[in-house]
């Protein structure tokens, strides 16, 4: 009841003025300080010390989440998933806390999740700064991230994953590859280095939307430079398609209607899952 009445202290909910009848006439507010007092779900005598390296800072919690991830990860997973982050809201006292000023809520606890296109959320890792993943990895831990969530994925059926430039490196795409999960991100030009792709200059010469692409011979991952306004770059982990959708023009760019002073959208056509 809580969670649907919300109120600013929840000793309002004993309050002569403000009692919600629901939740007072169960039990008293007293009962219910003494529940909060001594509701453990951890054992605290096996805690590791705040500067020990294996500190786990959800340590209190660790056997709640763990049980919700393993929930999620019951669900029958879908063909698009996406890995980004997100912000529960939160503005008590907590060592987790973040601020992101381009976030809806910019104060509140930082969560890594995989979702798939219905909005369903699979997998999350809550941040927790160094030890958000266990095991170092040398792509960073944008990289860790992606690789970590992916784990619930099956490997090798085509199954895909999206994501923001934050995570999307070429070291990570190649990693995605390796293990048969495809990928498409967008991708900041610093991560790709060596990447000869057209000028801006070039690129508004031809006609809005024009784009110019490599394809790396080794691991055939594509990089993609997009121009309308301003360039956006991608990098395409797409089986042995990915040449192929470019040269069949199944990454395309299509006004749907608009006028031609309207900015066009990019749109990606993929096969089914085989």
């Amino acid at each position: 009841m809580a969670g649907i009445v919300s109120m600013p202290s929840y000793r309002m909910y004993w309050a002569d003025t403000t009692s919600l009848e629901p939740i007072a006439d169960v039990m008293s507010r007293n009962w219910f300080d003494t529940m909060r007092n001594y509701f453990h779900m951890n054992d605290n005598s096996t805690m590791k010390a705040r500067d020990d390296p294996e500190c786990d800072k959800l340590f209190k919690v660790r056997p709640f989440v763990d049980s919700i991830k393993s929930s999620f990860q019951e669900i029958e997973v879908e063909e698009y998933s996406c890995v980004d982050e997100l912000i529960i809201p939160f503005k008590g006292r907590s060592s987790l806390k973040q601020y992101v000023r381009n976030k809806p809520h910019k104060q509140g606890i930082k969560v890594f999740a995989r979702t798939g296109s219905s909005g369903i959320v699979y997998d999350f890792e809550m941040y927790m700064g160094k030890g958000t993943v266990k095991n170092v990895s040398p792509l960073g831990i944008s990289g860790g991230i992606v690789l970590r969530l992916v784990d619930g994925l099956p490997k090798g059926q085509n199954y895909k994953v999206f994501m923001d430039n934050w995570f999307t490196s070429f070291s990570l795409m190649c990693a995605l590859k390796e293990i048969g999960i495809l990928a498409l991100g967008t991708v900041r030009m610093s991560r790709l280095p060596g990447c000869s792709l057209k000028t801006d200059e070039g690129l508004k010469k031809l006609e809005q939307g024009a784009d110019d692409y490599r394809t790396e011979a080794g691991t055939n991952v594509t990089a993609l430079k997009w121009y309308d306004s301003k360039p956006v770059y991608l990098i395409i982990v797409w089986s042995e398609t990915a040449r192929a959708l470019l040269r069949a023009g199944k990454i395309t760019v299509r006004k749907r209607g608009r006028s031609a002073s309207d900015s066009p959208t990019l749109e990606l056509v993929s096969k089914k899952k085989v």
